[in-house]
């Protein structure tokens, strides 16, 4: 296993614990840089599929009106399937209908947690963007 060195000792062929810590110390650094990145851009992707879904409720909601003249509620019209996200509807809104999605993840103060969509307005406006 081990051979002659040039001094006449024997070598042994591995890692040394210093070795061995540099890289595990390398590899925390990699992580505390790309976990971050990537709940970011897991958020981001959230949210995204959430206004798609508010979108989609609200094309929904316009075709119901052109068809049977009233909006559903929120009970009949397609579930969403988004992880950390929960829908509501405003009882008797006077705009016609008021659905909201929550963004758990996002701080409870965040101004854009809670995201809501009627036949004339994204709430809040400046949340929809980017």
């Amino acid at each position: 296993m081990g051979g002659k060195n040039k001094r006449g000792t024997t070598s042994h062929a591995g890692f040394s614990l210093i070795e061995l810590m540099l890289v595990v110390g390398l590899i925390g650094i990699m992580m505390a840089i790309a976990v971050p990145s990537y709940q970011a851009s897991r958020d981001r992707a959230t949210r995204h599929q959430a206004i798609t879904y508010l979108l989609t409720l609200q094309i929904k909601q316009e075709y119901y009106w052109l068809n049977e003249g009233q909006y559903r509620r929120l009970t009949g019209l397609p579930m969403h399937n988004i992880k950390g996200v929960s829908v509501s509807e405003e009882e008797k809104p006077s705009a016609g209908y008021a659905i909201s999605v929550t963004l758990q993840y996002l701080p409870k103060e965040d101004e854009c947690r809670t995201l809501t969509i009627t036949p004339v307005a994204t709430l809040p406006s400046q949340c929809w963007l980017g």
